[in-house]
C-alpha cells in the first residue's frame, strides 16, 4: 500500500495528539492517585519533579 504525504502527516498528527493526551492524563492522574492514597492513610514515596 502506497502512502501519500498527506496520509503520513495526518498519521503523525494523530500519533502526536494521542501522545500529548496520554502525557496530560498521566500528569493529572499521578498527583490525584498520590493524594488519594495519602487520604486513605498509606504512605507514598514519590520523587519530586
Amino acid at each position: 500500500m502506497k502512502l501519500t504525504g498527506r496520509q503520513i502527516v495526518g498519521g503523525a498528527f494523530i500519533a502526536g495528539g494521542v501522545g500529548v493526551y496520554i502525557w496530560l492524563m498521566a500528569a493529572e492522574l499521578v498527583p490525584a492517585a498520590v493524594e488519594l492514597t495519602t487520604i486513605l492513610g498509606a504512605s507514598v514515596s514519590v520523587p519530586v519533579a
